[in-house]
């Protein structure tokens, strides 16, 4: 919503300064600093931008200083040893593996004898991962520990 204020006082600059966008500034600010509402009409738009402003400013000269809020003690919830030892040796596990496939050789010529041969023409790749082996203590430690460090960092 514009204020009517404001306009009127704008075109009376602009009658006085006879069109000049330079003369109808110099009496704007001229009035302005005597009328606090031609002024609030003039900066309403950039108050929140003027206001920010001037607190990070006073923030770095020092005239303020900024409450920080309490630190909460970071306190991860605790899975027994049992859950945890549970959920890691199901991790991985998603029933039988599934049956070796064969690669479909894509089109070209000589592109099948570049198909390993060994194990009948079939490859570890997308289609038939290779198999995996047991995790071992170092790894489940390992898992155990990113475990609770992502608990920490995630904790209310």
């Amino acid at each position: 919503m514009a204020d009517s204020y404001l306009d009127d006082r704008l075109r009376e600059a602009f009658k006085l300064g006879k069109g000049s966008p330079g003369l109808a500034q110099r009496l704007l600010i001229e009035w302005a600093v005597k009328d606090q509402r031609l002024l609030l009409g003039m900066v309403r738009p950039f108050m929140r931008a003027i206001v920010t402003a001037a607190v990070e400013g006073a923030i770095k000269r020092g005239v303020v200083v900024v409450a920080t809020p309490p630190r909460r003690p970071a306190v991860a919830p605790r899975l027994s040893g049992d859950l945890l030892d549970s959920v890691i040796a199901q991790m991985g596990r998603s029933g039988e593996a599934p049956p070796a496939r064969p690669l479909a050789p894509a089109a070209g010529p000589g592109v099948a004898d570049r198909v390993d041969r060994a194990e009948g023409g079939i490859r570890p790749g997308i289609l038939n991962p290779p198999e995996q082996p047991a995790a071992g203590v170092g790894h489940v430690d390992a898992i155990r520990a990113i475990a609770a460090a992502f608990k920490r960092k995630h904790a209310p």
